[in-house]
């Protein structure tokens, strides 16, 4: 490597060192002042938690007007339904019918 090289990375060099002195001096107080329990945490958490919960049941009631019919509800047949009733005519498999096919 040439001369200007060598000196243009001794620049970065220097720069980048001035750099990290200067956030050592100026944001690592900050964190170092700043401490957090496992106790704290959990509360942190947990509150965090129970405000997406409640921004979510806000949202999702806002919404929950009906733009549809209500669905149907189920209602069973009679009990003097037959086969035929519920599932219309019943015509014979044509596979059930082969005599070499004993189905049991």
């Amino acid at each position: 490597m040439d001369d200007e090289t060598n000196q243009l990375l001794r620049q970065l060099i220097d720069a980048q060192k001035e750099q990290t002195e200067l956030l050592r001096k100026n944001l690592l107080p900050l964190w170092t002042r700043i401490r957090f329990s496992l106790l704290g945490l959990f509360v942190l958490m947990t509150l965090v938690a129970v405000g997406i919960g409640i921004t979510a049941f806000a949202i999702r009631s806002l919404n929950s007007a009906p733009t549809t019919a209500p669905p149907m509800l189920y209602t069973p047949p009679p009990p003097s339904a037959t086969e035929e009733d519920l599932f219309g005519p019943v015509t014979p498999s044509p596979f059930t019918e082969d005599p070499d096919i004993d189905i049991p």
